[in-house]
């Protein structure tokens, strides 16, 4: 029981994990039986906490800057997982600019005792190539390389052919992802561009 005017106190402690979250706690009061309360909206309380984190990074990187239309172009995908907590069932994600389809895998690295349990890889002709699964422990990293077709229409000249990379993951079995932007100003390392060919005129 609890006397008029008087408080009580509960302090909870706990340890965070290591990646970027929000943390909500929420504390309501259960009033007993009979006992009639005209504020009820006063009995329940939420604390957010923002867990800054050493966050897993993917990234994304053409290796072949210029081509023309038609060639394929071979792309770099990193997933790389700073120290801390061990990601599980990570699957590594990509989209390619329209027109682009998945051709083949190059190579997929891992590095630092990155298993992966099941074997996943794009089909052939896919916008979104995607490859699974990997459990990548602090300090591990994941390198794919691929190849994609592009279209034969595609434009030369200033037009730059962005896209992106996902990676969706476990942590502490809260799913969890982060994404690289290509489309973003300062994303340039997945640029691709087409050099128009040299025009000859004769007067």
């Amino acid at each position: 029981s609890v006397s008029a005017g008087a408080t009580v106190q509960w302090v909870l402690s706990g340890s965070a994990i290591d990646y970027s979250s929000t943390w909500n706690n929420t504390a309501t009061l259960d009033l007993p039986a009979g006992y009639f309360d005209p504020l009820l909206v006063t009995n329940s309380s939420t604390v957010s906490v923002n867990i800054l984190g050493a966050d897993p990074r993917i990234t994304k990187q053409s290796i072949d800057k210029e081509i023309r239309a038609g060639d394929p172009v071979s792309y770099r995908l990193t997933l790389s997982n700073p120290p801390g907590s061990t990601l599980s069932e990570a699957v590594i994600r990509d989209t390619l600019p329209a027109g682009f389809t998945f051709a083949s895998t190059t190579s997929v690295v891992l590095v630092g005792g990155v298993t992966r349990p099941v074997v996943t890889n794009p089909a052939v002709g896919s916008a979104t190539p995607e490859w699974g699964t990997f459990d990548v422990p602090s300090g591990g990293s994941v390198i794919i390389e691929f190849v994609a077709n592009t279209p034969a229409a595609l434009t030369c000249g200033s037009t730059v052919y962005s896209n992106s990379g996902r990676v969706d993951y476990e942590v502490a079995s809260t799913p969890q992802f982060r994404v690289f932007d290509g489309n973003l100003i300062g994303n340039a390392a997945d640029d691709v561009v087409i050099p128009c060919p040299p025009t000859v005129s004769k007067s």
